[in-house]
């Protein structure tokens, strides 16, 4: 009798946790939406190709080049494809003729035949409400290398010490001309 009632409370059981499970992991699934991103660094064009630093898609689909055209998105010069989820360091060859100063990297669907750019059409800008998901960009690329040079405290401590310096030999000058 008690192997009976063990045997029904542990199928009861294993019965409740295959409920739990399905019902979390609905849940989970549920909460493992992907928000449409792009994100740029000012490297400009370098060798006829754009180097996008992220853009994270829903599904399938494109990152597009758009040159200026009256201050907003103009024409297609480029476009890459995508991966569902976040996609890093995206190059993308664009036509260097038509790039204007400042560009734009457009998040686009990929609707029609997979693998296939097909805008104007189905392949149409991925919006957040009413927002189309960009990010605008300098064609030029930086005057200095990326070498983090700029931000580091031994250069505020190398031009704290010239000036000092410079200071120290210009009061030594003045008291030398003082004793003569």
């Amino acid at each position: 009798m008690r192997v009976r009632r063990f045997f029904s409370f542990a199928a009861a059981g294993f019965a409740v946790a295959i409920v739990l499970l399905f019902a979390f992991g609905a849940v989970a699934m549920a909460q493992t939406t992907i928000t449409p991103d792009v994100q740029v660094t000012d490297k400009g064009i370098v060798g006829g190709v754009a180097t996008i630093a992220s853009a994270t898609s829903p599904g399938p689909g494109w990152i597009v080049i758009h040159a200026e055209a009256d201050g907003k998105p103009g024409p297609v010069i480029g476009y890459a494809p995508l991966a569902e989820g976040k996609n890093t360091d995206i190059p993308v060859e664009v036509d260097e003729t038509a790039v204007t100063p400042l560009l734009w990297a457009m998040l686009h669907e990929d609707k029609g035949a997979v693998g296939v750019y097909e805008f104007p059409g189905v392949d149409a800008p991925v919006k957040i409400g009413d927002n189309i998901v960009m990010a605008e960009f300098s064609a030029a690329p930086p005057l200095l290398p990326d070498t983090g040079g700029s931000t580091s405290p031994f250069l505020f401590l190398a031009v704290a010490g010239m000036v000092l310096l410079a200071l120290g030999g210009s009061v030594a000058v003045a008291r030398r001309g003082l004793e003569v």
